[in-house]
């Protein structure tokens, strides 16, 4: 009975931590999203140069790591992959050429360990794939 009831106890804490887990990815979602919205990662217009490249190679990196973090795609999709699939390929810096773009994330790829990390590389080379 008693072993029971530690076990119930166990489940019990298990679940409320995992409640606590998902508010706390929420609020942390929201927090990126209000940084971002006040701080846009991608601005139309800049200048086409490699410094310009690496930064949105290095912003479109951080949203993936800021999305791994929060559990889901939302923060990827909605800096990142939606922007490019509504046509928005303004956004980078060298958006007459994507594929240079889809090259640096294959370089990514192959660099990085993470099978998660690769997916979102791969979601966004998708996207710029389909911009060609």
């Amino acid at each position: 009975m008693s072993q029971n009831k530690d076990l119930n106890k166990t489940i019990q804490d298990f679940t409320q931590l995992a409640t606590k887990i998902q508010q706390m990815r929420q609020q942390y979602k929201n927090l990126v999203h209000q940084y971002y919205n006040s701080n846009n990662p991608f601005i139309a217009g800049r200048k086409n140069s490699d410094e310009e490249v690496k930064k949105d190679i290095t912003n479109m990196d951080t949203i993936v790591i800021y999305s791994i973090i929060a559990g889901d795609l939302d923060i990827i999709k909605t800096w990142v992959i939606e922007p490019i699939n509504n046509g928005k390929v303004s956004m980078l810096a060298d958006y007459k050429n994507l594929k240079r773009y889809i090259s640096l994330l294959n370089s990514l790829k192959t660099n990085n360990p993470t099978d998660i990390q690769n997916y979102y590389f791969e979601l966004i080379e998708k996207a710029l794939k389909q911009r060609l």
